[in-house]
């Protein structure tokens, strides 16, 4: 038996948590108190953050660590401790225990409190279960129990229509998920004879330079999987129609569940690197979406449906950076994300109380083009400054360039928005200062992640042709949505672009399309007795 030590009891007690989460989602069902559901999971939200910090000195100090619990042929229960999933247990946990103190006095004097914290509990101990797994058996497993307690969540108030709709399109995507995902599995243990995770790395690492049929498959097929998980199009329509549950529910969803996909693929970033079509497939279906939301977010009326609209761009952006091989930039984005959408959702109701008593602030000045052109101006100056100042010009990969552009397009978005309106001189000083820190901290942060994760991650490569072709083509067209966005002002009136809205509004009837195509616009959706749960 192997002796107990600091090494290996850490992992364990991480294990432990997400035990402990189940536990207080059974004691919900039995327990009606919802005061000493708080403080147990309040201790367990702070027990696992001074964990997670322990865990992260051990790998900081002494690398990977894993740890075997029950295992049968490299297959079973084990922890895997690294520095990716360090960054992401941390952010779990930050942003579960933030919205289970939330969920604390928003759904006060709801009968079933007691029973919706439980499920939220569920939830946050999957994705632990998820992130935290050693092997493909003890991953995949954790992967199903996340999208089966989410299921939960969302049918929280099941005499909802919409709820049950929602509920329903996530439980085909999530499905067909679970499929695509067990037999990229199966694939891989097929060849390479083994479930644990740190083998199939090695293994990864040391293949020769030539095509495996099998392994092409399994990338694409797990690909699949995250483009479904992350709501990419033209399977996002669940995500805008979630907003029935809970606000707690669109804030953990938002935050944390989506964000499994991208890292399922930073995870398996050997794999992409070790194989052709996967990576672009990730990046043209990023892209995509990227577009597609930021068009459909302009148009929304609501603030949660923007909100959804706004998850799909940046998880589009986030797949799309990892299609490019930049993982360390797809965690930062990931992981700032998550913090922003958290709060998004969570301060909704304030954001639009504050902005009906700010009379006139920020309101457009039409047909002042001079302070378009300065804005633009401004953004490319701070932009080239920073990147001459710092001597990253000649340095960059082409990835790194291409997404340099892409974060250059967004600050001119700020900047033309900052000048052209009647903002104050102060206001649009803040702006560009704060545009320019934006700048300045991607570059620090991705180097930083880079250094935490570079041993998770492949090397750099070069650019294919194709990806080269397909990077130009989709820089032209952030380039139109940009023009789109900050034009919206000054065409706002006219008959084109009111009839463009209407389509944009209703998303392009992506999601009707799907509705139609899985049945769920016929589905006869009966009223559940709530009494009964």
């Amino acid at each position: 038996m192997t002796a107990l030590t600091l090494q290996n009891s850490v992992p364990l007690l991480l294990l432990l948590l997400p035990l402990l989460f189940y536990t207080g989602w059974v004691t919900s069902r039995i327990q009606t108190s919802i005061k000493p559901l708080i403080s147990l999971f309040r201790f367990l939200g702070v027990l696992s953050l001074i964990l997670v910090i322990l865990g992260g000195y051990l790998v900081y100090t002494q690398g990977t660590l894993e740890t075997n619990i029950f295992t049968i042929r490299d297959l079973g229960f084990s922890v895997r401790l690294d520095a990716l999933n360090i960054i992401i247990v941390a952010m779990i946990n930050i942003i579960g225990l933030i919205v289970i103190r939330y969920s604390y006095s928003y759904l006060e004097g709801e009968k079933r409190h007691a029973i919706f914290i439980g499920r939220l509990a569920a939830t946050i101990g999957s994705v632990q279960l998820f992130v935290l797994s050693g092997n493909i058996f003890m991953l995949f497993a954790a992967w199903v129990l996340t999208s089966i307690t989410l299921h939960h969540l969302i049918l929280f108030y099941r005499d909802r229509h919409k709820a049950q709709t929602a509920a329903f399109k996530k439980f085909v995507i999530a499905r067909v998920g679970d499929a695509s995902l067990l037999i990229a599995f199966i694939l891989i243990y097929l060849q390479f004879g083994t479930g644990n995770l740190e083998s199939i790395f090695e293994q990864l690492k040391s293949l020769p330079d030539q095509n495996n049929a099998s392994l092409e498959i399994a990338a694409l097929l797990m690909a699949l999987t995250a483009v479904l998980k992350s709501a990419q199009i033209p399977f996002h329509g669940w995500l805008v129609e979630v907003m029935e549950a809970p606000t707690p529910v669109s804030a953990l969803l938002h935050a944390g569940l989506i964000n499994a996909g991208p890292f399922l693929m930073i995870r398996f970033s050997y794999l992409l690197d070790a194989t052709e079509y996967a990576s672009f497939s990730l990046f043209v279906i990023g892209a995509l979406s990227a577009s597609f939301g930021a068009l459909v977010f302009v148009t929304q009326t609501s603030i949660k449906t923007a909100l959804a609209y706004s998850s799909v761009a940046h998880m589009g952006f986030t797949t799309m950076v990892c299609g490019l091989g930049l993982y360390p930039a797809s965690l930062l984005h990931l992981t700032a994300h998550s913090f922003y959408k958290a709060h998004a959702f969570l301060s909704s109701g304030s954001v639009i109380d504050r902005i009906r008593t700010q009379q006139g602030f920020g309101v457009t000045r039409l047909g002042k083009h001079a302070r378009i052109l300065i804005g633009a101006l401004v953004a490319i100056g701070i932009f080239f400054s920073m990147a001459f100042l710092g001597g990253k010009m000649e340095q960059q990969s082409l990835q790194m360039l291409f997404v340099s552009s892409v974060i250059l397009m967004a600050t001119i978005t700020v900047l033309v928005n900052a000048f052209d309106s009647n903002s104050t001189g102060i206001a649009i000083a803040g702006v560009t200062i704060l545009s320019l820190l934006i700048i300045v901290a991607f570059n620090l942060f991705e180097s930083l992640m880079h250094g935490a994760i570079a041993s998770q991650i492949p090397a750099l490569g070069d650019m294919s042709t194709l990806m080269q072709s397909a990077s130009l083509i989709f820089l032209i067209l952030f380039v139109a949505v940009v023009i789109f966005y900050n034009l919206t002002p000054l065409v706002r009136q006219t008959t084109l672009y009111q009839a463009l809205g209407i389509h944009l509004r209703n998303g392009l009837y992506l999601n009707l399309l799907f509705d139609r195509m899985i049945g769920a616009m016929e589905r006869n959706y009966k009223p559940f007795n709530r009494e009964r749960l």
